[in-house]
């Protein structure tokens, strides 16, 4: 069998704490985004549910929490954990530090990264990278190359979207955001909700229950706001996926939408799940 293990993950999320709290909420009553924050102003915001202040010592104890879970489940050898690479992905870095500190407060993305990881308890080369929405799965991309060319055994990738005035600022300019609540897939859909997460995945090359079997990435140079109406971008990734992971689309149970709500790019989607799948198997969008 080829491909890639899932070892451990962890998150914390608006959904909850952790991971354990995020799946029990799903199967409840919806969660309901924030109203007139000091981050999302009056457009409606997903925090993680941590109190605190000062953003760096907030984003470093919802980084322990994490990595307490993470590492509980991974059961690693302290020697083998400590040695680990970790590839962080964001959009954002240390952004919101600005809000409280200024420029003083911002470092390089590298070095945010590194000290992410430092928090994880990890000592192995750390990489950034930032490819906007695509960012974390960006970051996996590049530990699933680690680990099938042989370099590790085992690789940390961490996503990092932390609070922060400027990407919210941003998507409202661009017209993304929706004023009440995001809808995905709904006639009634208006644009998107932002909020916050860390999230946590070590990949493996031993054998695990779970098994990334494939990924693939495109560039859509359609908009820099979304994607090609037809979905054709959408579609062709979804084909080279399957074909890494020698699927045909018929074994396909579930789909992970990306659909969060905006007009044009859940559309897209639809279009590009519509030509790929007959019939189209279940779908969720979270």
């Amino acid at each position: 069998m080829t491909g890639t293990f899932v070892r451990a993950c962890a998150l914390a999320s608006a959904l909850g704490p952790d991971l354990e709290a995020a799946v029990e909420r799903l199967a409840g009553a919806p969660v309901a985004p924030a109203r007139n924050t000091k981050i999302g102003g009056t457009w409606p915001y997903f925090a993680i549910p941590v109190a605190g202040k000062n953003w760096r010592k907030r984003a470093e104890a919802i980084a322990r929490s994490v990595a307490e879970s993470l590492r509980r489940e991974a059961a690693l050898a302290p020697a083998r954990w400590a040695e680990l690479p970790c590839v962080v992905g964001s959009s954002s870095f240390s952004v919101g530090a600005w809000d409280d500190g200024g420029w003083a407060a911002l470092e390089p993305s590298f070095e945010f990264s590194r000290r992410l990881a430092r928090g994880f308890g990890v000592h192995g080369p750390v990489t950034a990278v930032s490819t906007t929405c695509t960012s974390g799965l960006s970051a996996l991309d590049i530990a699933l190359g680690l680990v099938a060319e042989g370099e590790f055994r085992d690789a940390l990738v961490l996503g990092a979207e932390f609070s922060n005035r400027l990407t919210v600022a941003g998507f409202a300019g661009l017209e993304l955001l929706s004023a009440t609540a995001a809808r995905p897939c709904d006639r009634e859909r208006d644009g998107l909700v932002l909020g916050e997460a860390l999230a946590a995945v070590l990949v493996s090359a031993a054998s695990a229950p779970w098994r990334i079997a494939a990924l693939a990435t495109r560039m859509d140079a359609t908009s820099v706001t979304g994607p090609a109406p037809d979905g054709s971008v959408i579609a062709n990734a979804m084909r080279a996926a399957m074909a890494g992971a020698h699927w045909e689309s018929a074994a396909v149970d579930l789909i992970k939408l990306q659909s969060g709500g905006g007009p044009l790019a859940d559309s897209a989607e639809a279009n590009a799940v519509r030509e790929v799948f007959a019939p189209v198997p279940r779908t969720v969008s979270l």
